[in-house]
């Protein structure tokens, strides 16, 4: 098992897991979580990381169900014009295969278009080309799947035993931190962040700036927020998402 700045070495199990998550537990934000994800698994091949929970309906989009990834904004974008979730042969594959697993880019049929073709494009420019998926849960059973990705496969049991704890614990604390979608609301990380500067009381535009998006997207994350917690306005929103201890001002 490659680990430590691929040192190979063997430590007990109980060794590892304690190492790994002192790394990650003291990680103050999604970026710090992000970062020494990637310091954690990347001796194993992949290079990109997608958290995600699993699409409730086939029209579910990359962006609304993505708890925290690596991935360039622009390749989000363009996987949202070319196909759904439910269209993706990797998403596909979660509903059919139990435990880790790993699987192919290859285009789903039906999606032949001029966009597949630049997401596909895309996805070999950024050095998606292999990928492996990873079930993850938390103590209260709350699951997600992590997709790893890079140039070459991981082909070493050792090395997916070691993913497969990493991306797991990197879970947990994402969960800790309050930035994935609560079971009851199913609120995505954008969704979150849009909430939170709201509750700091910036506007639309002032969002948008912040986080790098457009201001219709900002307004498209806050009316989906406020309708999976029912609520009749951004204030209301705000307040409901305080109440159920999604987000803290």
């Amino acid at each position: 098992m490659r680990y430590r700045d691929g040192d190979v070495h063997a430590v007990s199990f109980s060794t590892l897991v304690s190492d790994i998550t002192d790394r990650l537990a003291d990680a103050q934000n999604v970026d710090q979580v992000s970062t020494r994800f990637i310091a954690l698994i990347k001796d194993c091949g992949p290079t990109h990381f997608l958290t995600i929970e699993l699409p409730t309906f086939t029209g579910d989009c990359l962006r609304s169900r993505t708890i925290l990834t690596n991935w360039p904004a622009p390749l989000v974008a363009t996987f949202d014009k070319a196909i759904t979730l439910c269209e993706w042969p990797i998403i596909q594959s979660l509903h059919r295969k139990v435990g880790s697993h790993s699987s192919d880019w290859s285009r789903p049929r039906g999606c032949d278009t001029v966009a597949m073709a630049d997401l596909s494009e895309m996805l070999r420019e950024t050095g998606l080309i292999y990928s492996n998926v990873f079930y993850v849960h938390d103590m209260n059973g709350r699951t997600a799947s992590v997709i790893l990705s890079g140039r070459v496969p991981i082909s070493e049991v050792a090395d997916v035993g070691f993913l497969q704890l990493v991306s797991n614990i990197m879970f947990n604390r994402l969960v800790a931190l309050r930035v994935g979608s609560p079971p009851d609301a199913n609120i995505s990380v954008r969704e979150l962040e849009c909430l939170r500067w709201t509750g700091e009381g910036k506007t639309s535009g002032e969002i948008a700036k912040l986080l790098g998006l457009s201001e219709h997207t900002v307004n498209h994350h806050l009316l989906s927020a406020g309708r999976k917690l029912g609520a009749s306005n951004r204030t209301n929103s705000v307040i409901r998402a305080v109440r159920r201890g999604i987000l803290s001002l």
